[in-house]
């Protein structure tokens, strides 16, 4: 097994998937709104130009592009790569600093273009989060990418996991006690989703879930 490390500190609020179950459209609506509010809000820190300079006000030490794999797809670890500033998918780190005072925000560690490591810190510098990604490939050919959320003095626990096989690649996000959150699968050679989307409360009771066909909902099981 190759033990790397990879991003994802973007938090799911219950409400957000409570509302999964209200129309047809929530599940993805609300999975692409966690996924994307992220990149807003990061979006809106990067480039606010006004004075004074907000106190969350952060800087990087290198621009990178990051680029889709699968435009139909959210924005997370696995449908993503990113590039220096020369145009190759980039190798090395990205370190990101708070406007006013210059000290280390988080720092991303990439390989060959892809997100493999994240060190979160707060206002002091004291460290928060890391995320940690293990890599195996069974022997039928299942690839199995897990993402660990190690927390300042807790244990690692599992945070995402990305199963693929075959055509196929079924992603999971599980609360703390490891039961699934919510879950998707898409084909991946055109990036559409395939499959079964589907919520969970922290009991495991479906909160929402529909069936996929390339792309098309075709049923709304709850």
């Amino acid at each position: 097994m190759i033990h790397l490390t990879s991003d994802l500190d973007f938090k799911l609020t219950k409400k957000r998937f409570l509302m999964m179950g209200r129309n047809s459209s929530r599940i993805r609506s609300a999975m692409v709104s966690f996924v994307t509010l992220p990149v807003l809000i990061f979006l809106t820190l990067t480039f606010c130009t006004e004075e004074p300079v907000p106190e969350d006000a952060i800087y990087s030490d290198i621009e990178l592009i990051s680029k889709k794999i699968h435009d139909n797809l959210p924005y997370n670890s696995a449908n993503s790569i990113y590039y220096g500033p020369d145009g190759i998918s980039y190798t090395g780190e990205q370190n990101w600093y708070y406007s006013k005072t210059g000290i280390l925000h988080r720092k991303h560690v990439f390989y060959e273009g892809q997100e493999v490591q994240v060190d979160l810190f707060d206002p002091d510098g004291s460290q928060i989060s890391r995320f940690e990604t293990s890599w195996s490939i069974g022997d039928s050919g299942v690839k199995v990418s897990s993402i660990y959320r190690t927390d300042n003095g807790m244990e690692p626990v599992l945070d995402w996991e990305y199963i693929s096989f075959d055509s196929v690649t079924v992603v999971k996000k599980y609360y703390p006690d490891k039961q699934v959150e919510f879950e998707y699968a898409y084909e991946t050679t055109h990036g559409e989703y395939d499959g079964l989307m589907a919520s969970y409360d922290k009991d495991g009771n479906i909160l929402a879930m529909e069936r996929y066909d390339m792309g098309e909902m075709v049923e709304k099981v709850k």
